[in-house]
């Protein structure tokens, strides 16, 4: 009987010292994971006005090299960690909001569309429409993945976003397209 005992005040003190911790997911991941988000939006707001501000071709390629270079390493901090988090909403029966994964693939995959057109025209102006339709795209995306942040930790009883778990969604839903895009809709 003692060796029972001392097997269930263990695992006790293993359960207890995970804490917040919640399917491999912990309250410092989903805040990193809000700031990452809320990082790359800052920086593609900020990419956009200086997109827009530049003279030239050299000066915009030289603009969008510097931006691509600080948000990539990013997003792809967000991929990594996106995975634990749609398991995370699946198991917190959140099935529906489990779509962090897909709006990070839907970042990179706007990362790479604009890397393969930004400042290709030599008519600034068409330069200027890409950079500006890339940083709206990217904000928000980056939003979504805020909310969703947000959401989570509300339920992991973080603070702010939904405290309640059988509440509604605070956002959209990534949804994959056949044709390899991504879109946000109920």
């Amino acid at each position: 009987m003692r060796i029972l005992t001392a097997g269930v005040v263990a695992a006790a003190v293993v359960v207890t010292g995970c804490g917040s911790d919640k399917h491999g997911v912990s309250q410092t991941d989903v805040q990193a994971y809000a700031a990452l988000a809320q990082q790359i939006s800052s920086a593609a707001s900020g990419y956009g006005t200086a997109a827009n501000a530049t003279f030239d071709v050299s000066g915009c390629q030289s603009t969008h090299a510097a931006y691509d270079a600080q948000v990539r390493p990013m997003v792809g901090r967000m991929g990594a960690m996106s995975g634990g988090m749609d398991q995370q909403m699946e198991m917190m029966g959140h099935t529906a909001d489990a779509d962090m994964s897909c709006g990070a693939d839907a970042m990179v995959a706007d990362l790479d569309h604009h890397d393969a057109v930004a400042c290709t025209s030599t008519m600034m102006s068409a330069n200027y429409a890409e950079a500006t339709r890339h940083a709206t795209a990217m904000t928000t995306w980056a939003d979504h993945q805020h909310a969703r942040a947000d959401e989570m930790g509300g339920m992991m009883g973080t603070g702010g976003g939904m405290m309640d778990p059988g509440s509604a969604t605070s956002t959209m839903t990534c949804h994959r397209n056949g044709d390899g895009t991504f879109t946000l809709a109920p």
